[in-house]
């Protein structure tokens, strides 16, 4: 693993101490992460005060982990709902899905048959629940509707598959109709699910269930309670059964019903199949993964919009793509629709990216080099005004600020308190008051051109170039902005660099400031 490269981690799980050594080890491997939440309810044991310090411990560490990931997507809508309790608004949704393909493949070779080995008549209706033997699975309920049935002379069979806290408890009570058969491996569960006419989950809580996927997939009807994703699947009353809650009364009535009506029954696993098809794929989703993999730690998500924005709202301007050894597909798309773009043969970091701009710019002979960062943030439609500016005000640089007028989007909270130290610093520095020190929206002319293109500061170069200009008695003048969210992309600023930034920075600023020339 340490020697491979990765492009991106999953962390598949809950808000557990796990999820965020997840987290962590994305950070170390400089990898994008994503977290897929599974849940629609906070952890329950069934005991008031447990459960109290639990829902407190979810919402303390979720907070935690927010830190360290932003992505959060959700197995289901149902799961994007309940992130929403967390205060996270999810990006989309990553359904759990199955490999059709494969189960299709099992079922051809199926031999093995649960009917003939129990004895069971063919006009007996089989019921089926497989997965975890839990109480919040709605277990109990399903067992004592079992009796109930029976009692009333109703011809079906429960098998049971899978093992659990509630293990012991139905071999106990199990009979010619209810029928424990343990943990089966995936090619017992299909032939099991094949052979089965209704699969039950009456759940308590669920994300997105792959047993009613799995169970779909083979033939069978689905009788599941409101819980997670159900009613993206279930999308109304022809494709399943989808019961408000399990309820011994309720859960009753809806199994006799559908054991009852056989054509009720084959429609809906016409349609749930279908369903999966289109919907519920391991194919689908990766290709949904492989996208979200591709906005890794750089731009290639907006170019195509960022370029658009351009020719539409600076209409007066030139253009040219600084692709820093980018490893997304940002090459092919400028190649592909003819955008001007300069290829670097290494890295040179965000400093040497900027610097091979201005160079461009200044060896080109334009009056005026502009900044534009690549993460759709900046808007185009300001870049007459600061020519203008620039010009009427006999300027060597405009930047454009977002603190001004404090419009549109002001950065987070941490973000602005640094980027308030080095205003501070700036201004202690040089005398000049720079409000918004780190925007990466900045016009410069020929002057500050041919000093950038051979002299500009390696990485996260901001503050450090607005010095490098004040300490040479070059003018500079602020502008309101109005800045957008971040369209794609993910920042690559990690907390490591964040920390690395905060003493880097200042550092060179003093540095700067001793500087002779």
């Amino acid at each position: 693993m340490k020697s491979k490269k990765i492009d991106m981690v999953i962390v598949n799980t809950r808000f557990y101490l796990h999820s965020l050594y997840g987290m962590l080890f994305a950070r170390q491997k400089k990898a994008k992460c994503i977290t897929l939440d599974h849940g629609t309810s906070h952890l329950s044991v069934h005991n008031r005060l447990w459960d109290t310090i639990g829902e407190i411990f979810e919402h303390a560490f979720t907070k935690i982990d927010y830190l360290f990931c932003k992505e959060y997507y959700g197995v289901s809508k149902a799961c994007n709902q309940w992130l929403g309790h967390f205060h996270i608004k999810a990006k989309g949704v990553l359904y759990n899905s199955i490999d059709l393909e494969e189960v299709e493949e099992i079922k051809k070779k199926v031999t093995a048959s649960y009917r003939e080995e129990y004895n069971i008549p063919e006009d007996t209706v089989v019921i089926t629940f497989t997965g975890r033997l839990l109480k919040e699975k709605g277990l109990p309920s399903l067992l004592n509707v079992m009796d109930r049935l029976n009692r009333d002379g109703v011809k079906v069979c429960l098998f049971i598959a899978g093992d659990g806290d509630m293990q012991e408890e139905i071999e106990e009570r199990k009979t010619d109709y209810i029928i424990p058969v343990g943990r089966l491996d995936f090619e017992h569960i299909v032939a099991l699910l094949k052979e089965s006419d209704i699969f039950c989950l009456p759940s308590f809580s669920e994300g997105f269930s792959t047993s009613i996927l799995e169970a779909s997939a083979c033939g069978c009807y689905i009788v599941t309670t409101a819980r997670g994703g159900a009613k993206e699947l279930l999308v109304n009353k022809e494709y399943g059964c989808i019961i408000p809650n399990n309820q011994e009364d309720i859960l009753y009535k809806a199994l006799r019903e559908v054991i009852a009506d056989p054509d009720r029954r084959e429609k809906g696993i016409e349609l749930t199949y279908e369903m999966i098809q289109n919907h519920f794929t391991w194919k689908i989703v990766a290709k949904q993964v492989e996208r979200i993999c591709e906005e890794k730690y750089n731009e290639s998500a907006n170019i195509e919009k960022t370029v658009a924005s351009i020719k539409k709202d600076a209409k007066g301007f030139d253009y040219v793509i600084i692709n820093d050894c980018s490893v997304d597909n940002t090459r092919k798309i400028c190649e592909d629709n003819g955008f001007n773009i300069v290829n670097l043969p290494i890295n040179l970091g965000i400093g040497g990216a900027v610097q091979t701009g201005y160079r461009y710019a200044y060896e080109h002979g334009y009056d005026v080099a502009v900044q534009v960062d690549g993460d759709g943030q900046h808007d185009p439609e300001f870049l007459d005004t600061m020519a203008v500016y620039l010009v009427d005000h006999n300027l060597d640089m405009v930047i454009g600020s977002r603190f001004i007028e404090k419009k549109g989007f002001q950065s987070s909270y941490t973000r602005r308190m640094g980027i308030r130290f080095f205003t501070g610093l700036i201004k202690l520095m040089t005398g000049k008051t720079i409000t918004d020190p780190t925007s990466g929206l900045r016009m410069i002319g020929r002057n500050a051109m041919g000093l950038f293109a051979y002299d500009y500061p390696r990485d996260y170069p901001e503050p450090e170039s607005v010095v490098a200009i004040l300490r040479r008695n070059m003018k500079v003048e602020e502008i309101p902005v109005v800045m957008k969210a971040r369209e794609g992309g993910v920042s690559s600023i990690s907390l490591k660099k964040s920390v690395y930034y905060m003493i880097k920075v200042p550092l060179a600023i003093l540095i700067e400031r001793i500087r002779k020339y």
